[in-house]
Formats: C-alpha cells, sequence, structure tokens
C-alpha cells in the first residue's frame, strides 16, 4: 500500500513554503540514512543551515543501493516552481565549477518534489548530461515517494510532522 503519493508530498512543500527549501533536504538525508548501511560521511545541511555556500549536499557511502550509488555523490535541492530551469541551472553551475570535486568519479543527484512532465524523459536528459560526471540522476516526486514509502520510519516522520 502506497502510504505517500506525489500530490502529497507537492501539497506538503507548496503549503510549507517557508520551511520547504530545509525540508527537502532534511527529508533526503533521513532516507539516505535509514537505506544505506555503510555511509562514510554525509554532509546536508537542513533547515536553518541551508545557506551554507557548496553543494546542498555530499555524500560518501560505499554500498549501492535503489537510490542512490556506492561511492562519492554531490546533492542539488529544488523547491521552486519550475523545476526543469532550476535542474539546468544548478547543472550548469556545478558541472562549470565542481568546487574541487573530481567530477569523473562522483555521482551526482537532483532532487525536485514535483513530477516530472517535461516532453524529453528523465532518463533522456540524464542521459545528455552525463559526460562529465560519474553518473547524473534526477530523482522526481514519484521516485522520492517511492523512497519515502519503502522506508515506514520517514513516512511516519513526514505525515506527522507535515501533513
Amino acid at each position: 500500500m502506497k502510504l505517500l503519493n506525489a500530490n502529497m508530498l507537492e501539497d506538503i512543500i507548496d503549503n510549507n513554503k517557508r520551511e520547504s527549501a530545509g525540508l527537502l533536504p532534511e527529508l533526503v538525508k533521513r532516507l539516505i540514512i535509514s537505506s544505506v548501511v555503510k555511509i562514510s560521511s554525509i554532509r546536508i545541511p537542513e533547515k536553518d543551515d541551508i545557506w551554507a555556500p557548496g553543494f546542498d549536499g555530499i555524500v560518501e557511502c560505499e554500498e549501492d543501493t535503489m537510490h542512490i550509488c556506492s561511492g562519492k555523490s554531490v546533492w542539488e535541492f529544488g523547491t521552486n516552481n519550475d523545476s526543469l530551469t532550476k535542474i539546468n541551472k544548478d547543472y550548469k553551475i556545478r558541472t562549470s565549477d565542481s568546487l574541487g570535486i573530481d567530477k569523473t568519479t562522483t555521482a551526482f543527484y537532483l532532487v525536485v518534489p514535483k513530477i516530472w512532465s517535461f516532453t524529453k524523459s528523465i532518463s533522456k536528459w540524464e542521459e545528455e548530461h552525463k559526460s562529465e560526471w560519474a553518473k547524473v540522476h534526477v530523482i522526481d516526486a514519484s521516485e522520492l515517494c517511492d523512497w519515502i514509502n519503502s522506508l515506514p520510519s520517514v513516512c511516519c516522520w513526514l505525515l506527522e510532522n507535515y501533513y
């Protein structure tokens, strides 16, 4: 049984505009910590700490899961209405200046809490943008909800606190 769907997630973000920029990183951090056993390091500022410069998140883990690959990964989050513009902007900025991160050995994750509804599919967009990074992956609301629903403790936290 699916507890959370993309419309519910979008409502949570839209109805908590002030907190939503800090909510998404906190949510993903909880998902990673709950689904990856061997995490070497994780830095994902949340809530009032999201102003920190640099990538929105940096994770190093020793195992692949359904939603995150092993090794080093960098993360960018976007809660604005035009998610494709945000994704393209973050990709361009971080690819032109990776802040010392070795792109050839690092996965780049872009997370938006909206359903991907653009003419070009997610896999096509990822394929067109993977040349400089070890992996490029967009996590939209559909995948995010699948991930949330696979971890009851995170799903309960989200529903209790925001819905």
